[in-house]
């Protein structure tokens, strides 16, 4: 299937074409995300956090009875995904997208009604959060896009280069501490400890209300290089205090000498473990890009895409098409012995 015949066949069930490769609709109740692959269709809906617990065994069984090895799923932070394989599929609708339905049916999911931002029922609208669409109010977004919008205004009108400064400073010395503690106890590096030096600048520029423009960015890469100059030194005083058994207010007397030498400067830059870090901390920074990129401008756009993306609940072409066109075709009746040839079923 090609990514036209994929929006025709969308648009054909009455879903809204929400960018490229993606369709949000409604049927039976819930909102439907649809995304387009070469291969497969990905079919996401919306799922309270106990629903994993209480219906992943019912609805990985009713997939494959009706889809055999055709679907999988994977779940995330409020979604399920259900992966359809397209190979010799020739009506995706009714032979994919309709019995994988059909298995969540069965598998007693709940139609969300809460909203997404107020946590209240009676939702009129449905708004993007990760991959799926959730139920919200309309007035909810709005408030929240204009929220978004009055408090990036205020941090460009108010916000401190000096007070981010050294909340970023703070900040980079609370994500070193972590590498450090498993390089000394564990003696083990971990690109994943790395990528909180940059993340934890970040947010400490953030929480001293610095100006959230690319200085930002700029200051969570800098002291990131200084936080890897910073652990080399913590590693190299804990290593000088244990070669001594010195106490560890000893030891601690020792780090404000080695950083006032510039012959230990010149050590940890030769030394084999420092380019070693070097090379974890920028894969750290590269992971923690997208979270340390994010200035007022990504916000406001961020909020302002929510609110462009938001979609009426209950209302589009594909609830109503389902209820005058499926209902007949799929009753409970029919369900029963498609189920009991299945020899999955009869196990």
């Amino acid at each position: 299937m090609t990514e036209k015949e994929f929006a025709d066949l969308c648009q054909a069930r009455g879903y809204r074409l929400a960018g490229s490769g993606k369709a949000v609709g409604t049927e039976r109740g819930w909102p439907v995300t649809l995304i387009y692959g070469k291969k497969t269709l990905t079919l996401c809906l919306p799922a309270e956090k106990g629903e994993r617990k209480l219906r992943a065994r019912g609805l990985k069984r009713g997939l494959r009875e009706r889809l055999g090895r055709n679907a999988s799923t994977i779940w995330g932070n409020g979604f399920v995904a259900v992966y359809l394989k397209l190979k010799g599929v020739s009506d995706p609708y009714n032979q994919e997208i309709r019995p994988a339905l059909e298995a969540f049916r069965d598998a007693g999911f709940t139609v969300p009604d809460s909203c997404k931002i107020c946590g209240r029922s009676g939702c009129d609208s449905i708004i993007p959060s990760g991959p799926a669409f959730h139920p919200a109010h309309r007035t909810c977004v709005e408030k929240d896009v204009r929220a978004v919008k009055e408090k990036a205004e205020k941090n460009d009108r108010e916000g401190s280069f000096l007070l981010g400064l050294l909340g970023a400073v703070l900040g980079m010395a609370v994500g070193v501490v972590p590498s450090a503690l498993t390089i000394i106890l564990a003696s083990r590096i971990y690109v994943i400890l790395f990528m909180l030096i940059p993340i934890c600048t970040y947010y400490g520029y953030r929480l001293f209300h610095g100006k959230m423009n690319r200085a930002a960015l700029v200051l969570s890469v800098l002291l990131s290089a200084v936080g890897v100059y910073l652990l080399n030194y913590v590693l190299l005083v804990y290593n000088l205090g244990s070669r001594y058994d010195l106490s560890f207010g000893q030891t601690l007397s020792l780090l404000p000498a080695a950083v006032r030498d510039p012959s230990v400067f010149t050590a940890i830059t030769r030394d084999e473990d420092f380019f070693e870090c070097v090379i974890f901390a920028v894969l750290g920074i590269f992971l923690a890009w997208g979270q340390i990129s994010r200035t007022n401008k990504h916000l406001v756009r961020d909020a302002q895409t929510s609110l462009d993306n938001l979609f009426p609940y209950g209302d589009t072409q594909a609830e109503q098409s389902g209820e005058t066109e499926e209902t007949p075709e799929t009753p409970e009746e029919s369900d029963t012995p498609e189920e009991s040839d299945t020899p999955e079923a009869e196990d």
